[in-house]
């Protein structure tokens, strides 16, 4: 399994100072802090325009503010006589007065530029914006809660609180008491369902309109122009996504609330972010990261491999090639942020401790043959392999207890394929379900090769290695085939997983339809009683 875990380690040092010079410092921070929180843009900051705007701000307004008032740290009771601007270095949230929602804007080289609409829906439209007062102000946090007029503008208000913190490009939605869903209007080209194991889905602006999203915990945005990504994250798997209809190149996401369960608006930043290639087109990455590259052909499926891997050439017209950053590299800039580290600073997991999340899985410690081993090599690296012993014992068994656990969470997915094959077979209009129980099941196929027993072997074998001189080398052999075994389980149940949300997103799809057959509606009800995670 690939360590998606920072290992950077930083210490800082402060030299001899006298006692008088260090209060001297101190005082003149306290001082200009009230200041500095004004000038440094990465701060958030509250604005009141004083003035009414009946249009979206233009970038020049929000660049080079005029007659502005800054609201000061501290207080949320002022009264706005204009509309209300937070913002920091990254993003800038507008909320007008005469607007049906709230504007969402991100700083590109060039400045800011619009990036999104953001409002309270019902089950059928968005609602419309009908106050605003402030939660929090300091130049750390500034919250805001938005109250929307229900359906006939006139019934009980519908709250959001909206939160941007310093020097972060993502925004924090909690819903209030009764809130049924939000509603996210973005130039979106193309939507993605993140795999980070396995392939992604990959959704056209015509092919995922009026669809559910399959997805669990988060999507991807490709926003036009190639400068800019969105990543919504929530926290639930409960919780549905909907693409509704597109129009002027603008699309709809619906994201369900839920009570207590937040809801996230994460916007990377950079001159080419994204971008389309030829299928068999290399690619030149513009800054060093993890790029991802999507061979889909509009049907939502895709496959998916390393940007710097050759591509391959392909006589399929209808081929698009699309390529993004997924995660860090040594080399990243400290400054980029990336689709893992929202995942990180949202959800709170790496890539890894998700998938095992979502599969009822995730147990204290991680231990996974990668995390496990990593450990379990500086004992031997340090030569304290002896006196750890105990220790390296207990924490390969429990990684053989775990490689167990998956072996038997990939073998469900057999099983549930191998018996849906018959029932959806049996209808040929449920053709499209087939297909997807098919790849489950070759998928699940490749994931059982990777053997308990064998593990156990090589745990075995590497508890051997204890005590005995220049050992460290074996371990590290006996090490990577453990993570082989680890990766080949992590890449199925990824897969899988995949699978299982496209063959619910067809039944969605589907519902209630007349063309619906009865098997699919079946072989639904099995997987949800299978997998269903209460998330």
């Amino acid at each position: 399994m690939p360590s998606y875990r920072s290992t950077a380690k930083h210490n800082f040092q402060v030299p001899a100072m006298t006692h008088r010079f260090l209060t001297t410092i101190i005082i003149a921070l306290l001082i200009s802090s009230s200041a500095f929180a004004q000038d440094d843009p990465t701060m958030v900051r509250l604005f009141d325009t004083n003035k009414q705007s009946n249009a979206p701000l233009t970038a020049q307004t929000l660049d080079r503010p005029s007659g502005w008032t800054l609201v000061p740290e501290d207080n949320t009771t002022h009264t706005f006589t204009g509309d209300a601007v937070f913002m920091n270095d990254k993003l800038a949230v507008v909320l007008r007065k005469q607007s049906s929602g709230v504007e969402v804007h991100y700083k590109s080289a060039a400045g800011f530029k619009i990036a999104a609409g953001l409002a309270h829906m019902n089950a059928a439209a968005a609602d419309r914006l009908a106050s605003f007062k402030i939660v929090e102000n300091s130049s750390g946090a500034v919250a805001m809660e938005t109250a929307f007029y229900g359906p006939d503008n006139r019934s009980a208000l519908r709250r959001l609180t909206l939160r941007l913190t310093t020097g972060e490009g993502t925004i924090e939605v909690t819903p209030g008491p009764g809130a049924v869903a939000i509603g996210i209007d973005s130039p979106t080209n193309y939507l993605i369902v993140p795999d980070f194991f396995g392939d992604d889905l990959v959704f056209g602006e015509k092919s995922f309109t009026g669809r559910a999203v399959p997805a669990e915990n988060m999507c991807l945005n490709l926003f036009a122009g190639n400068d800019a990504m969105m990543m919504c994250v929530w926290q639930s798997s409960r919780q549905q996504a909907w693409m509704l209809a597109a129009a002027d190149h603008m699309t709809t996401l619906r994201i369900d609330c839920m009570p207590d369960k937040k809801i996230w608006l994460a916007f990377m930043q950079a001159d080419i972010i994204w971008r389309t290639t030829q299928p068999a087109e290399k690619f030149n990455a513009p800054f060093p990261a993890k790029w991802r590259r999507n061979m889909t052909r509009g049907d939502g499926t895709a496959v998916s491999f390393d940007a710097e891997a050759q591509p391959k050439a392909s006589d399929d017209k209808q081929v698009v090639s699309i390529i993004y950053p997924l995660d860090r590299v040594q080399d990243t800039p400290l400054t980029t942020v990336l689709p893992t580290d929202v995942m990180r600073n949202t959800l709170g997991v790496g890539p890894c401790q998700y998938i095992l999340a979502v599969e009822g899985m995730a147990a204290e410690g991680d231990p996974t043959p990668n995390n496990v081993m990593e450990w379990v090599e500086k004992q031997f690296d340090a030569k304290k392999d002896k006196k750890a012993a105990d220790d390296i014992k207990e924490r390969l068994d429990v990684m053989t207890k775990h490689i167990a656990e998956a072996n038997g969470r990939i073998k469900a997915y057999a099983e549930f394929a191998a018996a849906s094959k018959p029932k959806l077979a049996a209808d040929p209009k449920a053709a499209p379900w087939l297909a997807i129980i098919g790849d489950m099941a070759r998928y699940a196929g490749s994931g059982l090769t990777a053997s308990p027993a064998d593990a156990s072997k090589l745990a075995a074998a590497v508890i051997a290695l204890i005590g005995k001189p220049d050992s460290a080398a074996e371990c590290k052999k006996l090490g990577e085939q453990l993570r082989e075994i680890g990766a080949t389980q992590d890449h199925a149940l990824a897969r899988c997983r995949m699978a299982l949300r496209r063959l619910k997103q067809e039944g969605r799809a589907m519902d209630g339809s007349s063309k619906s057959p009865a098997a699919v509606a079946e072989v639904q009800k099995q997987a949800d009683q299978i997998f269903a995670q209460p998330r």
